[in-house]
């Protein structure tokens, strides 16, 4: 195993500079990306990155969390645009009067909406919205 030292966090630290100044998630992780495949590849690059993104892509596991996510964050635009999501706001506007009550509300939703750290984002993301 090669020991590439201070330069192995050069990914990382174009992934974050990217994605914090402009706030463009998918250009930063596609360039950290680009960025860890030339440290790695001395030639070639373009082809070991093509290589790499076909690899990811063709592991059973990646259609299963794609699959997952999607339909979950279907569920969730479904739940939007009927009003659930808004009838749950209302229904804590109502019942909720004190900044504690909110935090406990919000760590209890926390818990039993937790199936796994994407599919809590889209969960929680509309009601953040409201």
């Amino acid at each position: 195993m090669v020991d590439y030292g201070l330069i192995s966090v050069i990914p990382t630290v174009v992934v974050l500079v990217i994605s914090l100044a402009p706030r463009r998630v998918f250009e930063s992780l596609f360039l950290g990306g680009i960025a860890g495949c030339i440290i790695l590849s001395k030639q070639n690059i373009l082809q070991d990155w093509l290589n790499a993104i076909y690899s990811v892509l063709a592991d059973s596991t990646f259609d299963r969390i794609m699959l997952v996510t999607v339909l979950f964050g279907d569920f969730v635009v479904l739940m939007k645009e009927s009003g659930g999501i808004s009838q749950f706001s209302y229904f804590a506007l109502r019942d909720i009067k004190t900044q504690k009550g909110s935090l406990m509300v919000t760590w209890i939703l926390g818990v039993l909406i937790f199936i796994d750290d994407y599919l809590n984002i889209l969960a929680s993301e509309p009601l953040c919205q409201q």
